[in-house]
């Protein structure tokens, strides 16, 4: 009562002087713990969001041994698990012919059931079922899987293959035998569970909306919380699609979605909103491949192929072609003479007996060093022999609303698929934490 009394009693002007200094005391405090709160704390990941990618296009069937699209591809990246991810340990044999896997206990399928040494198996048979049509069909000839036991696998090589873990086990995604094993593998595709996949990923379906004409428009992914590593932050992703770039940068520009990839940066200067662009390191590059067996006979010659002006000028018969080496650098697919015939990818016919040489001892070899000499020896002579005009090697772009952090552009991006390499460190929610 005694200070309502008192206040009553002081003069106008005096509770304008109160009223002036509380405010100023009270603005003072407050930025004098914001400043506090700013140098003793950062933001850190938050649990929980939404976030909105868009593609051109529409998934099919969303199965990693058989995609469809590249949309098929980007989605099981999400809902399925690699060998590598669902590995307690990988022993390699001292002949580096034998890889033994040991399973994580307790990694479970998206409906509960519990992931096996079966399933793998089961995986790799599909794959090298011609009748699947499996577009890792070449990668895994030779290669034999044999049940150890229940959460044990062995996988048997022919020869000895540095990279086999690091670009074919970690992109082995595994399927589960207990879904598809009662369907013939030529029926796969018209299963249910291509548009209502069962994985033991990260993510898991949560359904999916299509237009009047059956086109699908939008496919929810809900975090997996029995994931068996480490969480997601994002707790919902929705993907939605368009009909090309300009329809995708539109909504992008319209707040409709929150990022997308890009393969070039052609369509960049149709993006009008806040964003980071985020340059990945890519192993693609772009080449015009010389025939050497059919051209003309003055693209024959070493010293026409050296001058471009000649290039330009000359009849001459090549195809321009892009191509992806995977994470190891292996060039054997590109540039053995024993790839040269339809379907592989040696597009040259190129044939040197010392670059076959080098290529089947640089695949063999377990150590980084002596590998990356022999690297540089192989691209040397290619390089010598002008089988191809080399053109550039793009960027993979990615446009992402500045919500989005945790993306690590230091991984290099063999597909537009491996941008999600990294999804259980994004995040669109942050908090602060003392330091």
């Amino acid at each position: 009562m005694k200070i309502v009394e008192i206040f009553h009693a002081w003069s106008k002007n005096e509770r304008f002087m109160f009223f002036a200094a509380f405010l100023v005391f009270a603005v003072s405090g407050y930025l004098t713990l914001s400043l506090f709160i700013m140098d003793n704390t950062v933001l850190v990941a938050k649990s929980g969001g939404e976030f909105r990618e868009g593609a051109v296009g529409q998934p099919i069937f969303i199965n990693p041994v058989i995609p469809t699209t590249e949309i098929d591809r980007d989605i099981s990246r999400l809902v399925y698990s690699s060998v590598t991810e669902v590995a307690e340990s990988i022993k390699r044999s001292d002949d580096d012919k034998t890889y033994n896997i040991r399973l994580k206990e307790g990694v479970a399928w998206h409906d509960g059931e519990i992931l096996t040494a079966d399933d793998i198996i089961f995986t790799l048979d599909t794959i090298q079922n011609p009748e699947a049509r499996s577009p890792l069909y070449a990668s895994f000839q030779g290669v034999t899987a044999e049940r150890v036991s229940e959460l044990e696998v062995k996988f048997v090589l022919q020869n000895p293959y540095a990279f086999f873990e690091q670009d074919h086990l970690e992109n082995i995604l595994i399927i589960p035998k207990h879904i598809f094993a009662d369907t013939p593998v030529e029926n796969l595709r018209f299963s249910i569970y291509g548009l209502k996949p069962i994985g033991s990923g990260p993510y898991k379906a949560s359904g999916y909306t299509n237009d009047k004409k059956g086109v699908i428009t939008v496919f929810n992914l809900q975090r997996n919380g029995g994931y068996f590593a480490d969480k997601p932050n994002i707790q919902k992703i929705v993907f939605k699609f368009y009909h090309d770039t300009g329809e995708l940068t539109q909504a992008y520009n319209s707040g409709q979605i929150d990022g997308f990839g890009l393969s070039s940066a052609e369509s960049l200067g149709q993006v009008n909103l806040r964003h980071n662009i985020y340059y990945f390191p890519s192993s693609r590059y772009y080449a015009i491949f010389i025939n050497q067996s059919t051209s003309p006979k003055e693209l024959k010659s070493l010293g026409v192929r050296e001058q471009d002006e000649a290039l330009k000028n000359t009849s001459y018969e090549m195809l321009l072609f892009g191509n992806t080496v995977k994470e190891g650098q292996d060039l054997f697919a590109f540039w053995h003479s024993l790839r040269r015939f339809y379907p592989d990818q040696n597009l040259a016919l190129y044939q040197n007996k010392k670059v076959d040489a080098d290529l089947e001892a640089y695949r063999k070899n377990f150590n980084e060093l002596d590998r990356l000499k022999r690297l540089k020896n192989i691209s040397d002579l290619i390089a010598a022999d002008y089988p191809a005009v080399f053109l550039y090697s793009p960027d993979y772009l990615y446009v992402a609303a500045p919500k989005l952090g945790g993306i690590d552009t230091t991984k290099v991006i063999n597909t537009a698929t491996d941008r999600f390499a990294d999804i259980n460190k994004w995040y669109v929610k942050t908090k602060r934490v003392f330091k």
